[in-house]
C-alpha cells in the first residue's frame, strides 16, 4: 500500500499488505485496509499521510467495502450479507445497522449519508445516516431485476441505477421525489460505471 503526493508524484508513505485489499478514506485523516482471506478477514486502520498503523482487527467472513461515506465505511460479506458500519479512531469500531439484507447496492449520497437497497424490497431505497445508523427516510422506485451500480450526478439533482444483465440497462431519476427522467439499453453488460456526483458526466 502507497501514498503519493499528487503534485509532486513522490511517494509518502508505504506498506506491505497480507493480500490484495480493498481501500477507503474514513475522515481526513485514517484510512480503512480491509483484506480479505480464507473465511476471515483482517481490518487494518492507517494514520494520513504517514500509513503508520494505529489498528487492527479481526473478523469472521471475507469481507469487502462497499461504501464510505461521513468517516465510516459499509462493509458486507461477498454476497452482500452482513453489513456493518466501521470507524477508524485509536481503534477500529464496527457497529451494527439494521439494514435489511442482502443488500443490492449501496451508494454515497448527499450530506455524507448513505443510500441503500435490499433483495427482501427491491422496491424501495433507503436513505441513511451512518452515524447515528438509522434511515432517514425512505425511497420507492421501480427498481429494476439486478440493479447493482448506483451514483448521483448533476449536482447531486439525478440518482442513476444500472441493472446486470446482457442489455446494459442504465435509469436516471429525479432524486427528489424519484421520477424517471431517462432509460437507455447501452447492449452490453455494465460492469462498472463512475462519475463525480457535481457533473452531468457518467463513464460506464
Amino acid at each position: 500500500l502507497a501514498l503519493y503526493s499528487p503534485a509532486t508524484r513522490a511517494e509518502l508513505a508505504s506498506v506491505p499488505l497480507d493480500g490484495a485489499a480493498d481501500v477507503a478514506f474514513v475522515g481526513g485523516d485514517r484510512l480503512l485496509v480491509v483484506v480479505p482471506g480464507d473465511g476471515r478477514s483482517l481490518l487494518h486502520g492507517y494514520a494520513l499521510p504517514s500509513l503508520e498503523l494505529v489498528a487492527s482487527l479481526e473478523l469472521e467472513g471475507r469481507l469487502g467495502i462497499l461504501r464510505a461515506v461521513g468517516g465510516r465505511a459499509l462493509v458486507a460479506t461477498e454476497s452482500l450479507e452482513q453489513p456493518r458500519v466501521v470507524a477508524v479512531t485509536t481503534k477500529i469500531l464496527v457497529e451494527s445497522i439494521a439494514l435489511r439484507e442482502p443488500l443490492l447496492l449501496a451508494a454515497a449520497a448527499p450530506e455524507d449519508r448513505l443510500l441503500a437497497a435490499s433483495r427482501t424490497r427491491e422496491a424501495q431505497l433507503e436513505c441513511w445516516d451512518p452515524i447515528l445508523r438509522r434511515a432517514l427516510f425512505r425511497l420507492n422506485l421501480p427498481l429494476l431485476p439486478g440493479a447493482h451500480l448506483a451514483g448521483f450526478a448533476a449536482r447531486r439533482r439525478l440518482l442513476w441505477i444500472a441493472a446486470a444483465g446482457p442489455a446494459g440497462t442504465l435509469e436516471v431519476f429525479r432524486f427528489s421525489d424519484g421520477r424517471l427522467q431517462a432509460r437507455v439499453e447501452l447492449g452490453a453488460l455494465i460492469v462498472g460505471a463512475a462519475g463525480h456526483p457535481d457533473s452531468p458526466r457518467l463513464v460506464v
